[in-house]
């Protein structure tokens, strides 16, 4: 279904067209054979590389008041 997205790429941002979930790609793990996702909400997940193909993708941009765990931002008192 996602011929044109074709393989994962770590960093990048998908949502998909049955769920509306949007997530980003956190790495990718040969050995298992899975993607590592993130989705908006902060959840971590992993999709099989097997199914990815399968799945209604299109590419996305990060939310708008998403920030990355690695953000370097912090908040002093």
């Amino acid at each position: 279904m996602n011929a044109e997205i074709g393989e994962a790429v770590i960093g990048q941002w998908y949502t998909r067209y049955d769920t509306g979930e949007i997530f980003q790609v956190t790495g990718l793990d040969e050995e298992s054979g899975t993607i590592e996702i993130q989705t908006d909400d902060g959840d971590l997940n992993e999709l099989e590389q097997e199914n990815w193909r399968l799945l209604p993708l299109a590419l996305a941009q990060p939310p708008s008041d998403w920030s990355s765990p690695d953000d370097d931002t912090h908040i002093e008192d």
